[in-house]
């Protein structure tokens, strides 16, 4: 499994993660606590296959 890290100024932190199954998530977590999770069909894909948004509350809950 591959992580990479990344400031995204303004708004949180971005986690791109390629699993040994090479599945690509990426996971941007704001400074709100908000999340977002993406889970993409291919590298370059331009479009998630799916899509969720936790809230802080949610995120605390399913961790």
């Amino acid at each position: 499994m591959q992580i990479k890290e990344t400031d995204l100024p303004g708004i949180g932190r971005k986690y791109t993660v390629h699993t040994a199954e090479e599945d690509l998530f990426v996971i941007i977590i704001h400074y709100s606590g908000r999340r977002e999770i993406y889970l993409m069909g291919e590298p370059d894909a331009d479009e998630p296959l799916y899509t969720l948004n936790l809230s802080d509350g949610a995120a605390g809950f399913t961790a």
